[in-house]
């Protein structure tokens, strides 16, 4: 009384507790009279708490083996001893499948198409190295027990790849070469350029397109399946909710040397509708050197209120300071912001 289907199956023998899948329990039924009287079974879980008279059926699965919560499950010394012997012989093995289909994963979405197969012998005694020694199944078997986060390795990896690359380029031949994955590189023009990933060189970056982060805004990356890291404003709701679901994906980022490149920014202009209006506010953004790449006007039933959407090209998020200062100053205009609801175009 009080012991589970897994500690019966291991009184039986330590094989049928390794491949136990669940239990039937066969009751007795009496329907008034003794002609009436019949056995009743009924599947029950690992976890179910034998009674006093049941007789127990235990089912076995080839494919069923002991983990963790099996530890919870029994109640006898016995049955635990055994659960944790198989657990320290194969528990291991699990690790390391889980841990190698987790960095596969993670190298995956981080764009290196090949994931753990463009690891060389020279790579993993590298990463050996990295992690104090640890062999390379001692490193999956720690990603797969959650000791290490995928995330961290894959970076360092990528990093690694790219230094290599660099020291290559022009000294090796092609066929040397070749044994370097294909890397995601940023595009000679465009916002990938003046963006860089904390211990990541070279990584694909592009910018968010529900919050329109601007040089000068501070930032944050996600790492997201076939885009690099989407770098988003820091305060953007969808970071939020990164935040709570997959804060292993988000990374630091920093803006570099911004060169001469342009980036798109919605912005929203509330005023007093008047005629004369979208003309003034043009004349103002030209003034500061400002492109108006498109214009959009909502005005109330009682032509009190106008709605003004534009989109910007600037530099960045001094350049784009100065034209606020500008446009508050306007006649009839109420109120200028981003308008960080707007999807960017290009």
């Amino acid at each position: 009384v009080g012991s589970t289907p897994l500690d019966f199956a291991y009184r039986i023998h330590s094989k049928v507790g390794d491949r136990c899948a669940g239990a039937r329990i066969i009751t007795e039924s009496t329907y008034g009279n003794t002609e009436g009287d019949r056995l009743v079974t009924r599947m029950v879980p690992l976890d179910y708490e034998l009674k006093s008279g049941e007789i127990v059926d235990i089912v076995t699965n080839r494919t069923a083996h002991p983990t963790r919560d099996w530890l919870n499950f029994a109640r006898t010394a016995g049955a635990r001893s055994k659960i944790r012997r198989y657990l320290k012989t194969h528990e291991r093995d699990i690790n390391i499948q889980i841990g190698r289909e987790r960095l596969d994963r993670e190298l995956k979405v981080m764009g290196v198409a090949r994931g753990v197969e463009a690891l060389t012998e020279d790579i993993e005694n590298w990463l050996s190295n990295e992690y104090n020694g640890k062999s390379f199944e001692d490193l999956l078997a720690a990603i797969g027990g959650d000791e290490i986060r995928q995330h961290a390795v894959a970076v360092k990896l990528i990093d690694r790849w790219q230094q290599i690359r660099e020291q290559r380029e022009g000294k090796e031949t092609k066929e040397e070469d070749d044994t370097l994955p294909l890397l995601p590189t940023a595009p000679k023009q465009g916002s990938s350029a003046h963006l860089q990933v904390a211990g990541v060189s070279g990584l694909l970056t592009t910018l968010a397109n529900c919050c329109c982060p601007l040089p000068g805004d501070e930032i944050v990356g996600f790492i997201s399946r076939g885009k690099g890291a989407v770098v988003h404003r820091a305060d953007c709701k969808n970071i939020g909710r990164y935040r709570e679901r997959e804060r292993e994906r988000l990374v630091s980022v920093s803006w570099v040397s911004m060169g001469k490149q342009r980036y798109l920014a919605p912005i929203l202009i509330t005023a007093h509708d008047r005629s004369g209006l979208i003309r003034d506010i043009a004349s103002v953004v030209s003034e500061v050197g400002v492109n108006m790449t498109s214009v959009t006007t909502n005005v109330s039933s009682d032509r009190e209120r106008a709605l003004i959407n534009t989109t910007l090209e600037i530099d960045g998020l001094d350049q784009l300071n100065r034209v606020f200062a500008k446009l508050e100053k306007v006649k009839d205009v109420r109120q200028v912001e981003r308008d960080l609801g707007k999807k960017k175009k290009k």
